[in-house]
């Protein structure tokens, strides 16, 4: 792939370009199935269950859903004071 077509086929500049109605190349290929989402929802074979893994563990384990979004509420919060302008 050249640069020129690296760089056509960059998202923001097709959305500039007025690509933002889903009509590019990547809806249009056969390759993309919507319909195939509906099975990640549905699925008898999709996790109910939260799972965590902690740092260079080899484990999952289970977490109630409250301390996972606990945990995430964490860290979005530790990020934002470390990062975010004028915090």
């Amino acid at each position: 792939m050249s640069a020129g077509e690296r760089i056509a086929s960059w998202p923001v500049l097709r959305q500039l370009r007025g690509d933002h109605l889903g009509l590019g190349p990547a809806v249009q290929s056969p390759r993309s199935k919507g319909s195939a989402s509906l099975s990640l929802v549905t699925s008898p074979a999709r996790e109910q269950k939260v799972k965590y893994r902690r740092p260079h563990g080899t484990e999952w384990e289970e977490l109630s859903l409250t301390e996972a979004m606990d945990r995430i509420a964490d860290r979005v919060i530790a990020t934002r004071a470390a990062t975010w302008p004028g915090a």
